[in-house]
């Protein structure tokens, strides 16, 4: 009973650090864009 409990414990941290990890690479991926759209802005 216990060691199911753990598993599903571990599922969820994992399920959650791969989704943080997710969120992560969209940010650093949307933070990576920003500097060409403020160029291009500024040259129109």
């Amino acid at each position: 009973m216990k060691k199911r409990l753990l598993k599903q414990r571990d599922l969820v941290s994992t399920g959650m650090l791969r989704l943080v990890k997710g969120m992560v690479g969209i940010l650093d991926q949307a933070f990576s864009g920003l500097p060409f759209t403020f160029q291009a802005s500024h040259t129109n």
